[in-house]
C-alpha cells in the first residue's frame, strides 16, 4: 500500500474515531440522565418514608406528612422505578464500556496507520537524500575529472 493510501486510510479511520467519540459521549449522557433519575427517585422514596414516620410520631400532619396508603404506594412505586433504573443503568454501563473498548481499538488502529505512514515517509526521504548525495558526488567526480 502506498504512503498516500495509508494517509487516506488513516484520515478515514480518524473520522471513524471522531464518530466513536461522539457515540461514547451520547452513551455517557444517557448514563448521567439515568443516574440523575435514580437520585431523584431515591429522594422521593426518602420523603415518602419521612411522611410515614411523621404520621407515626403523631405529627400535626404538615404538608410533608402524607396519608399512609399514599405514602406506601409512593414508596412501592419508587422502589419499582429504582429497580428499573438500576437495570437500565447496568445495561447503559455495558454500552458505555463497549463504546470505550471500541474507541480504544480505533485509537490503536489509527496510531498504527500513522506510524506506518510516517516510517514510509522517512524511508522515502532518506532514499531521496541518498540519491541526491550520490548525484552530487558523481557531479563532483565528473568536474574533478575534467580539471
Amino acid at each position: 500500500m502506498s504512503t498516500r493510501a495509508l494517509e487516506l486510510l488513516a484520515r478515514l479511520e480518524q473520522q471513524e474515531l471522531d464518530r466513536q467519540r461522539r457515540k461514547l459521549a451520547g452513551e455517557e449522557t444517557v448514563r448521567e440522565r439515568l443516574e440523575h433519575s435514580r437520585q431523584r427517585t431515591r429522594t422521593a422514596i426518602g420523603e415518602a418514608i419521612d411522611g410515614i414516620e411523621q404520621l407515626h410520631a403523631g405529627s400535626n400532619g404538615g404538608p410533608e406528612a402524607l396519608p399512609l396508603d399514599v405514602a406506601a404506594r409512593l414508596i412501592e412505586g419508587g422502589r419499582r422505578r429504582a429497580s428499573d433504573l438500576e437495570r437500565a443503568m447496568t445495561i447503559q454501563e455495558r454500552r458505555c464500556h463497549a463504546a470505550r473498548e471500541e474507541l480504544n481499538e480505533r485509537i490503536v488502529a489509527v496510531k498504527r496507520l500513522e506510524i506506518v505512514a510516517e516510517r514510509r515517509r522517512r524511508a522515502a526521504r532518506a532514499q531521496r537524500d541518498r540519491r541526491e548525495q550520490q548525484e552530487m558526488e558523481e557531479n563532483a567526480i565528473m568536474r574533478h575529472g575534467r580539471e
